[in-house]
């Protein structure tokens, strides 16, 4: 269970650390135009970018349920073996 619950915070930490990473992103992109483009070949003259609030909410989501699966399933694997059969000398 403390590897699950580890793998739990330390995802966490990483999807709050990419959130600010990425919302600082779109903000400066939004506010500054920091990423141009040419506007003979293209229509805009800089890249729009759009935060939607449900896709960041499914995105999170997902990326905890695959934080969750990854370190779950190896654990319950693990725990099918008994520390006395594993560390017993043949």
């Amino acid at each position: 269970r403390i590897f699950v619950f580890l793998t739990a915070r330390y995802a966490l930490l990483g999807l709050m650390a990419g959130n600010i990473s990425g919302m600082a992103a779109i903000f400066l992109q939004e506010k500054y135009h920091l990423i141009g483009l040419d506007s003979t070949s293209y229509y805009l003259s800089f890249v729009p970018v759009y935060a939607d609030v449900t896709s960041w909410l499914w995105v999170n989501a997902g990326t905890l349920v695959v934080a969750w699966v990854s370190s779950a399933l190896p654990v319950g694997l693990v725990n099918r073996f008994s520390v006395r059969q594993n560390l017993q000398f043949r």
